[in-house]
């Protein structure tokens, strides 16, 4: 039984969103930097940081740079709900590979990855980075895209986001929703190393596949146009071979005898699906061609 596709994307978005742990603190992040105009340096210490397990939120000690009674008030219910019973921010587990410290090195703001940080009182999953945001830069080209990158644990990550089956229903899935497999994959990448024209793996269609699909295609065991576009796929090769069927070949394929119609139109009256396989375009080819534009 595989996973459902609304089951799937239900996890997924589960499995993939940070969730913000509730917190005693009392912290206005939109007064801090807009009113008072703190840059985010002022309170986090990311520029050491070189491992996302490090602790950049800021210390009392910096709190009370400006909560001194002076500059600001250094009441203890300023910042915390509970004053007879003082936490701070709970520790979270952290499986991702990050440096802090790289990324402030190569002068990427920290809006780019935690967008609205300035202008939110407090911050929740939308002020943390989705992977396309990480893909922006990780792109494989100008940095690797390659998982273990950033993943502690990229084997497992892989098998918990393909459940069993994913393989045989992950075109299901991707039809649904092209832009979560775009997160991760790239499709120049990861689609056409299976899905390939010539496919001499045979990881998507038997090998000589080319030789024998025909009897496929007409008796319609598989659609391929769940995956291939006609016009651009099929009809571009069938015209650089002069492939045609066999029925094409007949004396009276377009031409109409005496009380007899053509072998073209009994044939399509039979099956227009199967001529339409081939004969797409923005103006259907009967009507192009000028014998039916009546």
């Amino acid at each position: 039984m595989f996973m459902t596709a609304a089951a799937y994307f239900s996890w997924r978005g589960a499995e993939a969103t940070f969730t913000v742990p509730p917190s005693s603190i009392i912290f206005d992040h939109k007064k801090h930097a807009k009113e008072f105009n703190l840059d985010c340096s002022h309170c986090h210490a990311a520029a050491e940081s070189k491992k996302a397990s490090d602790w950049i939120l800021p210390k009392e000690e910096v709190c009370l740079t400006c909560h001194n009674g002076q500059v600001a008030s250094k009441e203890c219910a300023v910042c915390h709900r509970d004053v007879k019973d003082i936490k701070t921010y709970p520790p979270l587990e952290r499986k991702i590979i990050f440096s802090h410290q790289a990324h402030l090195e190569r002068q990427i703001d920290c809006l780019i990855c935690h967008p609205g940080s300035d202008a939110k009182v407090t911050l929740t999953a939308a002020q943390m980075p989705e992977m396309q945001t990480c893909f922006d830069c990780h792109d494989g080209s100008r940095v690797s895209s390659e998982c273990e990158l950033c993943h502690s644990d990229a084997k497992t990550l892989r098998r918990l986001m393909h459940p069993a089956g994913y393989l045989h229903a992950h075109k299901l899935l991707a039809g649904l929703d092209a832009a979560a497999c775009a997160s991760c994959h790239r499709q120049e990448e990861n689609c056409l190393a299976c899905h390939r024209g010539d496919n001499l793996l045979g990881s998507t269609h038997p090998v000589n596949f080319l030789f024998f699909h025909p009897l496929d295609v007409k008796a319609k065991k598989s659609d391929c146009q769940s995956c291939h576009e006609m016009e651009s796929f099929c009809v571009s090769c069938h015209k650089a071979e002069a492939v045609q069927p066999l029925s094409h070949s007949a004396p009276n394929w377009t031409i109409t005898l005496t009380g007899v119609p053509s072998r073209h139109a009994i044939e399509a009256r039979r099956d227009v699906e199967y001529c339409l396989s081939c004969h797409q375009s923005e103006e259907p080819t009967c009507a192009a061609a000028g014998c039916h534009d009546n």
